[in-house]
Formats: C-alpha cells, structure tokens, sequence
C-alpha cells in the first residue's frame, strides 16, 4: 500500500526532535551518572567492590552519553564515527558491567563468597573488552 512506502520516510522535522529527545536523555544520564561518580569521589566510606562496580558502569554510561551530545550533521564523517564508536562500545560496556554486579551478587548472596573481589581483574576484561 501506499502508507506503507510513506512509512520509512522521515521529515527533517521529525528527524530534529529524535535528535533533541537522543540529547535530552543523553544528558539525564549523563548528570545521573556524574553525580554517582561524585559520590564515590566524596563519600571514602562508600568504596566497597559493590559501589566500585557501579561506578565503572557510571563512568561507561557517561562515555555513551558524550556520544549521545554528538549530533551527526550529514557533512562531517568523523563526527558521525565518533558517535557511533562512543555509543558501540560504552553501551555495551554498561551491558556488562551489570552482567558483572548481578554476578558479583550471586556470588556473594548465593555462594556466600567473600572474596568476590577476586573476579574485579575479570569484570574490567570482561566489559571493557
């Protein structure tokens, strides 16, 4: 059908507010993610291996969020390859890290292993890559 054809096309309009509404939650996670890193820095009492694991997935969602502030404009290709690296590989990285706390606290919780600081060499290979 004709609607179908139709579906695929964006305006230019509709393109802008994608962009803006991409920005817009790039910078809610990226103030979200600063003020988790914030709290680590100012708050020693908080640097235990659960609270470390959430601020090298903190610091991989600000990394994706600086590539969300990159708006690809058609003309520039690095522009365009810096968001797509920053957004591929920072993405995936915060994947992982929760990979690696929700093992961290099964091992912990349903292991009883108290050492599960000894996997933190792990985590970084692992979502790091």
């Amino acid at each position: 059908s004709q609607d179908a054809r139709h579906m695929g096309k964006l305006g230019t309009d509709a393109i802008d507010q994608i962009h803006i509404v991409g920005r817009v939650v790039g910078t809610f996670s990226f103030l979200g993610s600063i003020s988790i890193i914030c709290c680590y820095i100012a708050f020693p009492a908080l640097r235990k291996l659960a609270f470390t694991l959430v601020l090298f997935m903190s610091i991989a969602d600000v990394m994706a969020a600086v590539g969300d502030f990159l708006a690809p404009d058609g003309t520039r290709c690095s522009t365009c390859l810096a968001q797509a690296y920053l957004n591929s590989i920072f993405d995936l990285s915060s994947v992982l890290w929760t990979s690696c706390i929700t093992h961290c606290l099964y091992r912990a919780i349903r292991h009883r292993d108290a050492e599960v600081y000894k996997y933190q060499t792990r985590y970084h290979a692992f979502s790091w890559g």
